[in-house]
C-alpha cells in the first residue's frame, strides 16, 4: 500500500510525467531532456531524483554517457496513467522535439544510447564542403541564436545576420564571438523592413524564418532585392504539418508548405533556375524539411500587386460660350 500511495504521489506532478513519457518512449541523457522540455538543468535533475527514489526511473552508463529510461513502464499505475496522457494528445510538443533530438543523435553517430564508430559526423562533412565554396558574402535574414550562422560563417567572406529580437540577436553576437568569428556582422532589423542596400550580397539565406510570416512573399522580395544579379537564394523550411503546438510555442503563423506552394511562390517574385527538395522523414519525425533555392536574374523584383495606372485628370470640355452682349 505504501509503495503504490509514494508511486501514486510521484506521477501526480505534470513535470514528473512529462519526463515518464519521454523515457518510457526513448533513454535521454540530461541534457537532451532539457532540450525536449525547455526546462533548467537543475529542475529537470531534481525531478529525475524523485522519479529514481520512487524506482519509476533507472540511469544506465553507456562509456562517457549517462541515460534515464522509465525503470517502471510495465507497472499498472503507469500503464493506465500512459494509456489516458495518450488520448490527451501531445499538447506541449514533447514528443514531437524527441523525435528531432533522436534525429540529431544520429546525425552525430549514435542512435537508442548507443555511440557508434569514432568520426562519423554528417556536421563534420557538410564543414568539409564548406572549403569547396569561395568566400561569398552572405546575409542570414532571421538568423535567431546564430546556430547557423556559425557554420555560414565558416565558409563565408562576410555574414550579415538579421533578426528583430534584440534577446536572439544579442545571443548569435555572443556564440560568434565565442567561436571566435571577426567576419560576421549584425543587425537588429525587422526582415520586412529590411535596411540593407539593394544588390548588396551573393547569398541570402532563410531558415526556419518563412513560416512565421503572415505573408510569406514579403521576406522573399526582400531577398530578391538584396541580391546582387545572379546571386542566389538559399530557404530551409518545414513541409507541411499538423504540430499545432507550435503557433503557440514557437510563434509560427503556417503549418509548413507544400513543394509546389513554395515553387510557386518563389518563381512568382521572380527567382529563376528555382529547385525544390522535400527531405524524406525518419520514423516517428513530425517534420520534413523542403530545401528551396533559386538565382536571381537581372530584372527587377515583381511587385506587391499590380500596378495601376493614374487616371489623368478629365479635361473640361470645350463648350461653346455665349457672346456678350
Amino acid at each position: 500500500m505504501k509503495t503504490l500511495a509514494t508511486t501514486l504521489k510521484t506521477l501526480g506532478d505534470p513535470t514528473r510525467l512529462r519526463l515518464m513519457r519521454l523515457l518510457a518512449a526513448e533513454a535521454l541523457s540530461v541534457g537532451e531532456l532539457t532540450t525536449i522540455l525547455g526546462l533548467a538543468q537543475p529542475t529537470v535533475s531534481k525531478k529525475l531524483a524523485e522519479l529514481k527514489r520512487a524506482g519509476l526511473v533507472a540511469e544506465e552508463r553507456n562509456g562517457a554517457y549517462s541515460f534515464h529510461r522509465a525503470a517502471g513502464a510495465a507497472h499498472p499505475v503507469w500503464q493506465a496513467v500512459a494509456a489516458e496522457l495518450g488520448r490527451d494528445g501531445d499538447r506541449e510538443g514533447d514528443l514531437s522535439r524527441l523525435a528531432e533530438v533522436v534525429r540529431r543523435r544520429v546525425d552525430r553517430g549514435g542512435s537508442r544510447g548507443e555511440v557508434l564508430e569514432p568520426g562519423r559526423s554528417w556536421p563534420a562533412w557538410a564543414r568539409a564542403l564548406g572549403w569547396l565554396i569561395p568566400p561569398l558574402s552572405v546575409a542570414d535574414l532571421g538568423c535567431g541564436d546564430g546556430a547557423l550562422t556559425a557554420e555560414i560563417a565558416r565558409w563565408a567572406g562576410k555574414v550579415i545576420a538579421v533578426d528583430r529580437d534584440r534577446a536572439r540577436l544579442a545571443a548569435a553576437r555572443r556564440r560568434l564571438r565565442r567561436e571566435g568569428f571577426s567576419n560576421v556582422s549584425f543587425r537588429c532589423e525587422a526582415v520586412e523592413d529590411l535596411g540593407l542596400a539593394g544588390g548588396s550580397v551573393e547569398v541570402a539565406v532563410l531558415s526556419q524564418a518563412l513560416h512565421a510570416f503572415p505573408d510569406p512573399d514579403v521576406p522573399l522580395r526582400q531577398a530578391y532585392r538584396i541580391l546582387k544579379a545572379g546571386g542566389r537564394l538559399l530557404l530551409l523550411d518545414l513541409g507541411p504539418h499538423e504540430e499545432v503546438w507550435v503557433r503557440e510555442k514557437l510563434g509560427h503563423v503556417h503549418l509548413g508548405f507544400r513543394r509546389d506552394e513554395i515553387l510557386a511562390r518563389v518563381e512568382r517574385i521572380g527567382f529563376e533556375q528555382v529547385v525544390a527538395e522535400e527531405l524524406r522523414k525518419g520514423p516517428g519525425e513530425p517534420f520534413r524539411i523542403l530545401l528551396v533555392t533559386g538565382v536571381r536574374g537581372r530584372r527587377e523584383a515583381r511587385p506587391d500587386r499590380r500596378r495601376v495606372r493614374a487616371r489623368r485628370p478629365a479635361r473640361p470640355r470645350r463648350g461653346r460660350g455665349r457672346k456678350a452682349a
